[in-house]
């Protein structure tokens, strides 16, 4: 069983997921798929998400594909980490290191 998340160990983790998460208006071209802000989510709920992706119970084959070999105490990690970061606007690439810390929710 995984132990409580570690923000830093998250953040970490999440840089593959930036491009995608953090890049306004980011979507698939067919079908049209708006990939959704997920800072400042419930870390339980990102969990939750991100293992209905590895067993396809969401299927969405780019996040099927990006999680399927995470361990829990990595998913558990990136839930720590979004949970700390401002989920209210979608911030650019490069946001946190200018300071700001937002991730788009």
């Amino acid at each position: 069983m995984a132990q409580a998340g570690s923000v830093e160990a998250g953040r970490d983790a999440f840089e593959a997921c930036r491009g995608c998460h953090t890049s306004p208006g980011t979507s698939n071209v067919y079908p049209t798929y708006y990939v959704p802000k997920v800072g400042g989510q419930v870390p339980a709920y990102t969990v939750a998400a991100l293992k209905a992706y590895q067993k396809s119970e969401r299927p969405h084959r780019t996040m099927m594909a990006n999680v399927y070999d995470l361990s829990d105490q990595t998913l558990e990690d990136i839930a720590a980490y979004l949970a700390t970061v401002d989920g209210s606007k979608r911030a650019n690439a490069n946001a946190e290191n200018q300071g700001n810390g937002a991730i788009a929710k």
